[in-house]
């Protein structure tokens, strides 16, 4: 849920609700692009801060970290959402889509080039690397 948030263009999240990454703590790497669409969106020192200790965050924290762009109570969810999404679907869709592409280009061009070898796996662990 973490990572599908961060690619959206709005989040909000309800007052008690958490959100992070917590591979690190199952033993599990943080897939590259995980982590660099997280330090994108959050920056390199907060990201790294999180995804190396598999820390969540509760919600006011992941606002003020950038994660989130309101926290709201459970019953605000829904029309918060509604309010945003009514003003976004206001504005010229070719327009938003063409920026969006602008800035995310280098992104979504690296992502791409890499994305087959991180399904199935990424590359080799370190440790097999340096044998």
């Amino acid at each position: 849920g973490c990572m599908m948030s961060l690619c959206c263009d709005h989040r909000v999240i309800t007052s008690n609700g958490t959100l992070g990454l917590n591979e690190v703590q199952l033993g599990i790497p943080v897939p590259k692009y995980w982590a660099a669409l997280m330090a994108k969106v959050i920056g390199h020192k907060a990201a790294e801060k999180l995804l190396l200790t598999g820390k969540m965050v509760g919600a006011a924290e992941a606002k003020t970290l950038g994660m989130v762009d309101a926290v709201v109570d459970k019953d605000g969810l829904l029309p918060a959402a509604e309010k945003v999404m009514a003003q976004l679907v206001r504005l010229p869709p070719t327009a938003v889509a063409a920026t969006k592409a602008n800035l995310r280009a280098d992104f979504c061009q690296e992502w791409s080039k890499y994305y087959l070898t991180e399904s199935i796996g990424g590359p080799p662990p370190v440790a097999l690397r340096i044998a």
